[in-house]
């Protein structure tokens, strides 16, 4: 029941926002009807004619059903208990519930409206698309709204929304003269919790200040799991491109052996131990100079990782599973190139004896450019090492397949956790088999 005033409010706010002939699409990942539907017909309702149902286009592939006309609530702390309108609703709990968790009062106005414009919303059920389920409308607004939805006293979002908005200004000033003769009750509802803050000259507080001092707020309600998180998310979480330069970048692409150039493609974190593979675009952006303060929160994809390292120390890296195919397309030349064989018991076992390998060398199932085994003599050479397939058997299948992997005195060892691995195992498995049967199927088409 939360969600759905949560719910109401962000509509209304982004239909206050939205020009005249714009559309917005309404969507959750939800199929309870407090989120969905109800809070579609509170906005139909109170924007009294100004936003309209809008169908969806044609989507292949997607069979979605129509919107409820009509459903129930529940008791907030009993399940089977349900209420098809609020008159029914027992007055120790009536307290709990708005009128927009119901729908329409049936005769009324807002009833037939509702039973013609449910139908253009669409519930995509998971077993009829093959995916993860969700609920979606459009609306249009063909008119100014008649009066604000989300602006009249004192309208103070909950402080895990304040949360989410932590280190954004927003200025908005109240109308002079506020009504509330068309303002939803879900707005009313919000504006009367005991835990709003006032002014210290006692006027009321209106959204746009309460954003303004949403870290004060956050300092304040410390001590839960989300509020912590909420701060985390606020800290600062900037992005630098990677310079050329860079001891650590010029040291990690002499052990690896790859261009020191490419360091224009990553962006390293503001603590410098881990890196990201961005596009040109996205490290101009983190290279660009901005007035305004901006926290990125994530940027590029993962690719490297700082390794524990003596204290000053140059730093050494690691390969990260998440991004090892862009590592692959660099050239890196610390790798070992296996047979299938080689590659399976890597991840089904994650190590493979290092006297194995050498045996793997002697078959020509495992090759490097480099003596990383010590095979003439000298000491392993210790460290992250990329593993992919041999040329000879790689396909448009499996030439992108590649595990980040530690070559340590006795052994070789994955460097993903064994459901990683398996995972990896079984996709590797599936792809060579489609390999097969289309090799054959152009065999037979051939001859």
């Amino acid at each position: 029941m939360g969600l759905h005033r949560r719910q109401c409010l962000i509509l209304f706010r982004g239909l206050e926002l939205l020009r005249v002939g714009g559309r917005l699409v309404y969507s959750t990942c939800s199929f309870n009807p407090l989120e969905d539907e109800a809070v579609i017909a509170s906005a139909l309702e109170h924007c009294g004619g100004s936003v309209e149902l809008r169908g969806l286009p044609e989507l292949p592939g997607l069979d979605g059903l129509p919107g409820l006309n009509s459903w129930v609530a529940a008791h907030p702390e009993d399940g089977s208990v349900t209420w098809e309108a609020l008159a029914d609703v027992p007055d120790e709990v009536r307290g709990r519930f708005l009128s927009s968790h119901f729908p329409p009062t049936p005769g009324s106005t807002a009833a037939s409206t509702w039973a013609k414009s449910c139908k253009l919303c669409r519930r995509f059920l998971p077993h009829r698309v093959q995916g993860g389920g969700f609920f979606v409308a459009v609306l249009e607004k063909i008119r100014e709204l008649p009066a604000p939805l989300s602006n009249a006293g004192r309208v103070v979002p909950r402080t895990p929304l304040v949360g989410d908005l932590a280190g954004v200004t927003v200025t908005h000033e109240p109308p002079e003269h506020p009504s509330t003769e068309s303002v939803p009750d879900i707005v009313r509802e919000e504006t009367s919790s005991p835990n709003c803050p006032e002014r210290e000259d006692g006027d009321e507080v209106n959204a746009g200040m309460v954003i303004q001092d949403a870290q004060k707020m956050l300092k304040a309600s410390s001590g839960t799991r989300r509020n912590t998180r909420f701060r985390k998310l606020c800290a600062a979480t900037d992005y630098a491109p990677v310079e050329v330069e860079d001891p650590a970048w010029l040291a990690a692409s002499s052990f690896f052996g790859f261009d020191a150039q490419v360091a224009r493609r990553f962006c390293a974190h503001c603590d410098g131990k881990r890196l990201y593979r961005v596009s040109d675009s996205a490290r101009r952006f983190l290279s660009a100079q901005s007035s305004r303060q901006l926290k990125v929160y994530s940027a590029g994809i993962r690719v490297m990782e700082c390794l524990n390292s003596p204290a000053g120390a140059t730093r050494r890296f690691r390969f990260v599973q998440d991004g090892i195919r862009s590592l692959v397309a660099l050239g890196i030349k610390r790798r070992f190139e296996v047979s299938p064989r080689v590659l399976q018991r890597l991840l089904q076992e994650q190590s493979i004896p290092i006297s194995d390998l050498r045996n793997g060398f002697q078959d020509g199932e495992v090759q490097s450019s480099l003596s990383m085994l010590g095979q003439d003599g000298s000491p392993v050479q210790c460290g992250p090492v990329l593993v992919t397939l041999l040329p000879d058997v790689k396909s448009p299948w499996t030439s992108d397949l590649a595990v980040s992997a530690l070559l340590a005195v006795d052994r070789l060892e994955s460097y993903v956790t064994k459901s990683v691995g398996m995972a990896l195992s079984d996709t590797f498995q599936l792809r060579a088999r489609a390999a097969a049967i289309l090799n054959d199927t152009a065999t037979s088409t051939d001859a």
